[in-house]
């Protein structure tokens, strides 16, 4: 599912992402994805 996710917001396809992307990319997706959600729910709640 997290593919699917980093292809939609980062570009690619979610098969590249499992098959060809390194484990920093991973990390590196799944950190901006983490600092876009916290930013979201700031200004969510102010």
């Amino acid at each position: 599912m997290l593919s699917f996710l980093l292809a939609n917001r980062f570009g690619g396809t979610p098969w590249q992402w499992r098959n060809e992307a390194s484990p920093l990319d991973w990390g590196t997706g799944i950190r901006l994805l983490n600092e876009e959600m916290t930013r979201m729910e700031e200004v969510e709640h102010g």
